[in-house]
C-alpha cells in the first residue's frame, strides 16, 4: 500500500505536467485557428478589419507569444491610423522574435511618419541585420527615402542601390535614383535611371516627364519634345497643366 501511495506521488507531478501541456497545445492551436481567420478577412478587395481584429485579439488572448498574431494587430493599428497601438503590437512582436524584420520595418515605416528619423533610421537597420530576411529592399527603400528628405544625397543614393543589387526591377526606386542624381547635378546618371525605368515599365509617365524637363534644359529639344508628345499621349488630361504648358514652351521650334 505504501508503494502504491509512493508511486502515485511520484507520478503525479508527471499527469499534472501533461495535462498542462495538452491544454497549452490546445491553446496555442486555437490561436493559430483564429489568427487565420483574421488574414482571411483582411484578403479581398474589402478587407474587414473589425473583424480581423477580433481574431487577432483572441489570438494573443489564447497564445500571448503569438509573434504573427501581434504583427497583425500593428497593421490593422496602423491602418486606422492608431500609430500609439502599432508601435506597442511591433514592440511585443519583436520582444517574442528579435529577428522579426518585417515588424522592425513596419515600426521604422511609423517612426517615419512622426519625423522620428533617427528612431526610424535604427528600425530599418534592424531590420537588416536578419541575413534571412526576405525582402530587404524595403527597410533599403525606407532609408533612402529619410536620407532624401534629409537631403543626405550620398547616403540616399547609396541605400536606393542596395535596394536594387537585391532587386534590379523596382520602379519607384530607380526613378527617385533619377531625381536624386538631378539634385546632385549628375545629368547622366538622371537619364541612365530613367531609361531604366521605361525599359522596365515604357508607360512609366514620371520618367518620360522628367526626361522631357531633362533634355530641354540640355537644349536637346528633339528629345525633349519626343518625351513630352509621350507624356501628353499617355495622360492627354495632363496636357492643360501649367509645369507642362511652361517646360514645353521653352523649346525652341526646330
Amino acid at each position: 500500500m505504501k508503494l502504491k501511495i509512493l508511486a502515485l506521488i511520484i507520478l503525479l507531478p508527471f499527469f499534472v505536467s501533461c495535462g498542462l501541456s495538452q491544454s497549452r497545445i490546445k491553446r496555442e492551436k486555437n490561436a493559430v485557428a483564429h489568427y487565420k481567420l483574421g488574414i482571411a478577412h483582411l484578403i479581398g478587395e474589402r478587407p474587414a478589419l473589425q473583424k480581423s481584429y477580433i481574431e487577432f485579439q483572441k489570438a494573443v488572448k489564447l497564445d500571448p507569444r503569438h509573434r504573427d498574431a501581434r504583427y497583425a494587430l500593428g497593421h490593422i493599428y496602423f491602418q486606422q491610423e492608431n500609430y500609439d497601438e502599432a508601435i506597442i503590437s511591433f514592440q511585443k512582436a519583436i520582444s517574442i522574435d528579435s529577428d522579426y524584420s518585417e515588424a522592425h520595418n513596419y515600426l521604422g515605416r511609423i517612426y517615419s511618419l512622426q519625423e522620428k528619423f533617427d528612431k526610424a533610421i535604427a528600425s530599418y537597420k534592424a531590420a537588416l541585420k536578419n541575413l534571412e530576411y526576405e525582402t530587404p529592399e524595403k527597410p533599403y527603400w525606407n532609408l533612402g527615402l529619410i536620407y532624401v528628405r534629409q537631403e543626405k544625397y550620398e547616403d540616399a543614393t547609396r541605400e536606393l542601390k542596395n535596394a536594387l543589387r537585391v532587386n534590379p526591377n523596382i520602379v519607384p526606386v530607380h526613378n527617385l535614383l533619377g531625381s536624386v542624381y538631378t539634385k546632385m547635378g549628375n545629368t547622366e546618371k538622371s537619364i541612365a535611371s530613367y531609361k531604366r525605368v521605361l525599359q522596365i515599365s515604357p508607360k512609366d509617365l514620371n520618367a518620360h516627364y522628367n526626361l522631357a524637363c531633362i533634355y530641354q534644359k540640355k537644349g536637346s529639344n528633339v528629345l525633349a519634345e519626343k518625351n513630352f508628345e509621350r507624356v501628353i499621349e499617355l495622360s492627354p488630361q495632363l496636357a492643360d497643366e501649367p509645369d507642362l504648358k511652361k517646360c514645353m514652351s521653352r523649346i525652341e521650334p526646330r
